[in-house]
């Protein structure tokens, strides 16, 4: 007799992001995307593209839904937060949150976060992103003496934020997704290691915490980063849940260098040792492109057509090559 299921339960969903390696580290076996109704924490070095990949990945979400920010860094300017997003190929809108109430006083942390994460029940909001869970300032820590201590505090904050996003993404009946920007802080007892701050309250809620750093720069500024997912609700912990991201400086997170990469992952491509020229496997010859240095200005250039090769092989890929890597 089949088990029958009584209440809705929603289906899991994922969504194709344009980042092949990233798919799939975020896929299982035969079904590669970002898993929707969930959140997410990109954590990292400063420098390290954590914002910016988080813009480009809700902006994939729904290239037409609109994305509530709650900017607590103000560090990006909107200019290059619309190109960012516009890499995924994003034409819907962006809701910012206010930092001000009407007449003019700055807004607490907490309201604009309980805002922000409210406008998960509005129609067509596909995305909401918390910029950076690490500037989270808890009233009294604003308003008080600095000698005083507000351990704690913070942490508070983010898990009424989890304890208020995570409920409505299970009430919606739109696929929402949640990402959360977070810093990277070592940590000094017995063992070493790094850690996010923020108290455990943030990984309890997200689908899947992700280490991002850098891992080559190139000679204009453009670096390859390399994002590690080291807890995986969906999968568990695999040490093969790696992906390549490239970003360009001033534009953004670029599918096209990053499908260069991953075609060197998965061994379909190679650099030149002598020359650096780029060559893709073709059946089973090796044949020559371009350099890198190429390949970044025609990425600028929005010069996409000669990228096509590099998606082509890894559209043949149904069994990808997992790369390890030891945290540093």
């Amino acid at each position: 007799m089949p088990i029958e299921v009584i209440g809705r339960l929603p289906e899991l969903k994922r969504r194709r992001t344009g980042l092949w390696s990233f798919d799939w580290a975020l896929g299982d076996d035969k079904d590669p995307g970002l898993p929707l109704r969930g959140g997410y924490e990109l954590y990292g070095d400063a420098e390290t593209g954590k914002s910016t990949l988080a813009y480009y990945l809700a902006a994939a979400i729904d290239p037409k839904g609109t994305v509530a920010l709650i900017d607590l860094e103000v560090a990006a300017r909107m200019k290059y937060i619309k190109s960012a997003m516009l890499q995924a190929g994003f034409d819907g809108k962006i809701y910012y949150v206010d930092h001000e109430k009407e007449d003019g006083t700055p807004r607490l942390h907490w309201d604009m976060m309980r805002d922000g994460a409210d406008m998960l029940l509005e129609d067509g909001v596909s995305a909401v992103i918390l910029d950076s869970a690490a500037l989270v300032t808890p009233v009294m820590e604003r308003e008080e003496d600095e000698e005083k201590s507000f351990m704690g505090r913070r942490a508070q904050l983010l898990g009424r934020f989890n304890r208020r996003w995570v409920p409505w993404l299970g009430f919606v009946k739109e696929e929402k997704v949640v990402f959360i920007v977070n810093h990277m802080l070592q940590s000094f007892d017995a063992f070493g290691g790094k850690y996010s701050p923020g108290g455990k309250g943030i990984k309890f809620g997200v689908i899947a915490k992700m280490w991002i750093r850098r891992a080559e720069t190139l000679s204009d500024g453009s670096f390859l980063a390399k994002v590690k997912v080291e807890k995986f609700r969906l999968g568990g912990r695999n040490e093969g849940r790696v992906a390549n991201i490239v970003i360009i400086p001033g534009i953004g997170v670029s599918p096209q260098l990053t499908s260069i990469y991953d075609c060197f992952t998965q061994k379909v491509a190679r650099r030149s040792k002598g020359s650096g020229m780029v060559e893709i496997l073709v059946g089973k010859t090796w044949k020559k492109t371009s350099k890198m240095t190429t390949f970044v200005e025609r990425a600028k250039a929005s010069n996409f057509e000669t990228f096509a090769p590099f998606a082509a092989a890894l559209d043949k890929i149904s069994e990808p090559v997992q790369a390890k890597e030891e945290d540093e």
